[in-house]
């Protein structure tokens, strides 16, 4: 992808019909390990690949969703720190998923493990959802879990196709699903953290599901969120127009 940064597109999502697409991020920091963001399903391959890059240090779940593949990960690597957003322990007790104690991620800043590569932010808004995302500051690149969707339906079985239409993950206009967007309760802590990850600038986005976005990730921010940033646009494009009026 970039200096220091690799993509797993791994296999669909086990334990729903609906088989989705799944993708972790690799980086390398500063220091020579790497960190994992949002692991795919673990093979013998991929373990061979990744140690070839160096020693895996943290492992990081950003969100209550897809946990299935986390106890191999943590098995295989006891030696990395487990880092986990809010809920995710939470959920994997009631999915009977068995899981180390993971260290709590910040809200607002980067671990000092990661600091001098990568921005932290847990997107507020979502009573049950303060999904982990992170931004690769050398390469300009914002990394989100669930927070966009933008499954590819051409690569789908024709009967999959109108459910992801329905749900609101289809890659035609990659937004916030639906199922994440009904649960939000302060669309202004929403708003916050959404320019938040504009004010970082990044020029590519990373989804955990689907097409990603390799230019324009400050415009793509904006499109994706418009329904929580019109009001302060407006508010931005009037004061301009009075300040120009003057």
């Amino acid at each position: 992808m970039a200096d220091g940064l690799w993509l797993i597109d791994g296999p669909p999502a086990q334990g729903t019909r609906l088989r989705l697409p799944t993708r972790a991020v690799v980086v390398r920091l500063s220091d020579g390990t790497l960190w994992l963001y949002a692991p795919t399903r673990l093979t013998p391959e991929l373990c061979d690949s990744l140690d070839a890059l160096g020693p895996l240090a943290h492992i990081v779940a950003p969100a209550p969703s897809r946990l299935d593949t986390l106890p191999d990960w943590l098995e295989h690597y006891p030696k990395a720190r487990f880092w986990a957003a809010p809920g995710v322990m939470e959920r994997a007790a009631q999915l009977s998923i068995p899981l180390r104690k993971p260290r709590a991620l910040d809200r607002k800043d980067a671990g000092a493990d990661w600091r001098e590569d990568l921005h932290q932010l847990l997107v507020q808004g979502h009573p049950d959802h303060a999904e982990a995302v992170f931004f690769h500051r050398s390469s300009d690149t914002l990394i989100v879990c669930d927070l966009i969707s933008a499954v590819e339906t051409a690569h789908l079985s024709a009967w999959m196709r109108p459910v992801i239409w329905l749900l609101g993950l289809d890659d035609a206009v990659g937004r916030m699903p639906r199922w994440l967007r009904r649960g939000v309760r302060d669309e202004m802590a929403l708003a916050d953290s959404v320019e938040r990850m504009i004010g970082w600038g990044p020029r590519r986005i990373i989804l955990s599901q689907g097409r990603w976005y390799r230019r324009d990730g400050v415009a793509e921010l904006e499109r994706a969120f418009r329904h929580i940033l019109r009001d302060r646009q407006w508010e931005k494009a009037l004061r301009q127009m009075d300040s120009g009026s003057r």
